[in-house]
């Protein structure tokens, strides 16, 4: 397989279907075929399969089917797919014929008549492979077998060219046969029909009936494979809706309309992280190529891109580097930084160590194709002069970006021509430069991190800004890949209400002429916001984006979740109009649902939910799926009764939330462990959740605790908890602590020797406003240490400034009691948020720090 093939970017011509649900696009041929493939055709088999179904199945092969499969699964189901005559007998290796077949006679299909491959449970077909296949060609002939004996019951011999003429004799007839690769036969086909497949990275797919014979081939390995799924899910009704569960027709006989279909997707890398999807066959079948997919040989291999992003500091690490070389990094504020920092772009010196290491790397993987060279995980661009003169030519950040990728792309290529460079422009490189273009072996990754999910990626006023970015991009780059997000990284146990949008923008990205995606997901999680039906969706309009997203979706909650599915629709459309007409924008690094899942919304989408469980009551199976799918809800719930400063059971009417928290609490912490959940978010395993869950189901008795003395008058008091709030590095920088004197019990501890924002808390949007702020702390007693015991602060994301930032000397908290501390007066809006850190270094701790609370107070006169 050749991956080192720079995109064209040449796009096919891609013809809506009238197949509902199902249909795969179509494109015409070199000789412009009529459009006669997989439209109304396929849509007619598979409405007589229906119509003949004895019965379908549902393989589930665990109880928890939505986890990740194990291995030895995996094999299982392989071996399960081989066919019944390669189980049976081993025949005697057969020499490669000399001179083609005889029998290799091309016929012309007689009429529109189906071909019968099953009739009365027998077929004559043979799957014809080449001789010595490919093993992704191998392996699409033991899908193929594997799936038409669960469909049919009836065993389909597989043979080699070679072997089927050795085994009918020279010059006699062959049988029918669906030949599958590029085999003699399959050649000569495609030469007499004036077919050309393409390059090996545009993954064509060819679908054709010739005369009794049906051919499934592809521009490569991995096409082949690809022509096989797509027959069995478009023309059989197969459907893989996990790893581990698949629906099956049961069919006593198989009939098949005339095919004519060549297909080139226009969305060349396909790439998507969701943990269920990223495991093998599973994520061939959803026809995944990209970085991310761990496709071995057998089923194609996958696009490897070395160090794949963030390489600045893989690369050239400053705990190898910095102390010799201090120049090489970032300058911010007239220092040098070591850690969080960016390259100094314009020095000479770092770039040729840069490009020498990228070399080292690429000699070690000469096969790959594709090395990252692109920006560190923070927006500490230098700030140098001759760094800020190149970004002032260039009319943005990405400027520099772009020029130092340039040149390190220019070097590579004198020893690897092929070698492709991919950057980022992600979050402050995400504005194109107006002087410099990328090199023909530059793939620009543009990142939507910025955008609102509430709304499409091209077309939502939400996302002007990012929009007009891509169109700026697209105009100096024809081979533009995007990395777009599909979950909400800050808390991936809440609904994410991207539903409906997260299919049309790969339509319009594709639209766009963009030709890669990566679609990350919640790969860290197995209990999420629907993280099968998303994967599922996603994976489907990656290759083939004129489906229908909403068809599609609806298809897979239909799927899997039997009677249930509509309700569930119901719910997910509900919960996406909640979040327009709340005119919130939805970001993935954002946990404030408060703007949009009131408890009135609460209450509705419950009503949804409690209606789909109703629906699969009687199933064990869909009543676990469906318990699985409600983590989300039930959290949601727990976060708005955390927040909530009133008690909604005693005062809402049509509560339908839980009636007792504390049960509630141990109810959906019994689920999270019988599902297996592991994180709360990208940096907070669950375990660590789960001790906040527990802090405050310990403090409820105490929720009504006075508030310290000393606040002014107020007309209205918030109050966050150490359980609201996020800590980084959990069992590192930070731990929670049972604390007897903390106001609620219990406490977030700062180990005094890390000085980094390891507590923070993101002010929800109900919070917006001018308040008055305390917080109530303490720190350990440290002899002879007389510095700063505690940083605190607010950081506001409009500004990029610090609004509050205060230093309490350590001997004002010292001891075991709470300290109240004021903080000062703050106009907050939802990009602010709070931060804490106590003032140590490794070699030169500080006090361990203890937050018990924080106040926010709205002073009286602010009303009046």
């Amino acid at each position: 397989m050749d991956y080192k093939r720079i995109f064209s970017g040449k796009r096919s011509s891609v013809l809506s279907l009238a197949c509902p649900e199902t249909a795969v696009g179509l494109t015409r041929s070199h000789r412009e075929r009529p459009a006669n493939g997989l439209s109304g055709r396929l849509l007619a088999a598979i409405t007589l399969m229906v119509l003949t179904s004895a019965s379908c199945s549902t393989n589930t092969h665990s109880a928890v089917d939505n986890t990740v499969a194990e291995s030895t699964l995996i094999q299982e189901q392989e071996n399960e797919l081989l066919p019944a005559t390669v189980q049976e007998e081993e025949s005697a290796p057969v020499q490669p014929a000399e001179k083609e077949p005889e029998a290799v006679q091309l016929q012309e299909p007689a009429s529109d008549a189906p071909l019968a491959l099953v009739q009365g449970q027998k077929t004559d077909y043979v799957i014809l492979l080449p001789d010595d296949p490919a093993p992704a060609v191998a392996t699409a002939g033991r899908e193929l077998a594997g799936y038409l004996r669960k469909i049919t019951g009836v065993n389909f011999p597989a043979r080699t060219e070679s072997e089927l003429t050795a085994q009918v004799g020279e010059g006699a007839s062959w049988p029918p046969v669906l030949a599958v690769g590029p085999s003699r036969f399959v050649d000569k086909l495609l030469k007499a029909n004036e077919i050309e497949l393409g390059a090996p990275d545009d993954d064509s797919i060819y679908l054709h009936t010739q005369g009794p014979n049906l051919i499934l081939t592809g521009s490569s390995e991995r096409a082949v494979l690809y022509a096989a799924y797509t027959f069995l899910e478009d023309a059989c009704g197969v459907r893989w809706w996990s790893s581990n569960v698949e629906h099956v027709p049961h069919n006593t006989s198989l009939l098949l309309p005339q095919l004519d279909t060549f297909y080139t997707p226009r969305i060349k890398y396909r790439d998507i992280y969701y943990a269920d999807a990223r495991t093998n066959p599973f994520s061939a079948r959803l026809k995944l190529n990209g970085h991310m997919q761990p496709i071995g040989s057998e089923q194609g291999g996958h696009y490897r891109i070395i160090g794949l992003c963030h390489t600045f500091e893989q690369f050239l690490p400053g705990n190898l580097y910095f102390d010799e070389h201090p120049e090489w990094y970032s300058l911010r504020g007239g220092k040098r930084l070591k850690e969080d920092s960016q390259l100094c772009l314009t020095n000479e010196e770092m770039r040729k160590e840069f490009t020498r290491v990228a070399l080292e790397r690429i000699r070690k993987d000469p096969e790959a194709g594709y090395i990252g060279v692109s920006q560190n995980d923070n927006r500490n661009a230098c700030q140098c002069p001759a760094c800020r003169q190149v970004v002032a030519e260039e009319g943005a950040e990405s400027g520099a970006i772009l020029r130092f990728v340039n040149a390190v792309a220019a070097d590579i290529e004198k020893e690897y021509p092929d070698f492709k460079i991919v950057t980022l422009a992600y979050q402050y490189t995400e504005k194109p430069p107006r002087i410099t273009k990328p090199r023909d072996n530059v793939l620009v990754q543009l990142c939507s991190i910025e955008a609102s999910f509430a709304q499409p990626l091209l077309t939502g006023e939400q996302n002007r800004s990012f929009s007009g970015n891509l169109n700026k991009w697209l105009a100096i780059t024809p081979r533009l890949f995007i990395w777009d997000y599909l979950t909400n990284f800050s808390k991936s146990l809440v609904p994410f209400p991207n539903y409906r949008v997260m299919g049309t923008n790969i339509h319009d990205f594709s639209n766009a002429s963009v030709v890669g995606m990566f679609c990350q997901g919640d790969s860290l999680s197995v209990t999420g916001d629907f993280l099968l039906m998303r994967a599922w969706v996603v994976s489907h309009m990656l290759w083939n984006p004129d489906a229908d997203p909403d068809a599609l979706r609806r298809e897979f909650l239909t799927g899997y979740y039997g009677a249930a599915g509509e309700s569930l629709d119901a719910y997910m459309m509900f919960l996406c109009d909640e979040l327009e007409k709340s005119g919130a924008i939805l970001k993935c690094d954002r946990g404030d649902t408060s703007t949009w899942l009131t408890m009135e919304a609460l209450n509705e989408a419950t009503k949804f939910f409690d209606q789909a469980q109703e629906a699969v009551a009687g199933d064990p199976t869909l009543s676990t799926r469906l318990e699985i799918a409600r983590i989300t809800l039930d959290n949601a719930w727990l976060e708005y009764l955390k927040r909530s400063p009133e008690d909604p059971i005693t005062k809402a009417a049509d509560y339908r939330g839980p009636q007792d928290i504390s049960a509630a609490i141990d109810d959906f912490l019994a689920k999270t462990a019988k599902y297996g959940t592991r994180h709360y978010s990208e940096s907070e395993k669950f375990s660590f959740y789960r001790e906040r869950l527990k802090m405050w189901q310990g403090s409820l008795g105490r929720k009504s605790a006075p508030l310290p003395e000393g606040l002014p008058s107020a007309s209205e008091v918030q109050v966050v908890g150490p359980w609201d709030i996020r800590m980084f590095a959990a069992g590192r920088w930070t731990e929670l602590v049972d604390e007897d004197n903390a106001p609620y019990g219990g406490a977030v501890r700062l180990f005094g020797k890390f000085h980094q924002w390891a507590v923070q808390y993101r002010f929800p949007e109900s919070l917006s406003g001018e308040w008055d702020l305390y917080a109530e702390v303490r720190c350990d007693e440290l002899a002879g240490y007389t510095g700063t015991g505690m940083s605190i602060g607010i950081h506001d994301g409009v500004s990029k400034r610090n609004i509050l930032d205060v230093k309490v000397p350590a001997g004002e908290i010292a001891g075991g009691n709470y300290t109240l501390v004021h903080l000062g007066t703050a106009k907050i809006n939802p990009e602010c948020f709070l931060f804490m850190a106590p003032a140590g270094k490794p070699e030169q701790p500080a006090p361990d720090l203890y937050m018990g609370r924080v106040i926010l107070v709205k002073p009286a006169a602010a009303t009046e």
